[in-house]
């Protein structure tokens, strides 16, 4: 597995579901709620990012594929 290879496509897949968390924001507007649940998403995209990249640096490819695949749903 190429660690460089993996981590760019982790980088667009980053980009991608940050502009998707700044769209529905500008859509939230005002209503607080909803400007909650997108901020907690991001949270948890974040999180997921960090443990990926994380456990690449480490050398521990286990369940890569799994939360790359994740990531990636929650684009849609």
């Amino acid at each position: 597995m190429d660690i460089l290879k993996e981590d760019e496509e982790l980088f667009q897949i980053y980009k991608k579901l940050k502009a998707k968390r700044i769209r529905e924001l500008k859509e939230a507007k005002e209503n607080l709620e909803e400007i909650v649940k997108i901020l907690r998403k991001e949270a948890d995209d974040y999180f997921i990012l960090y443990i990926t990249l994380r456990r690449l640096i480490l050398g521990d490819f286990k369940g890569y594929e799994e939360r790359k695949k994740y990531l990636l749903k929650r684009l849609e």
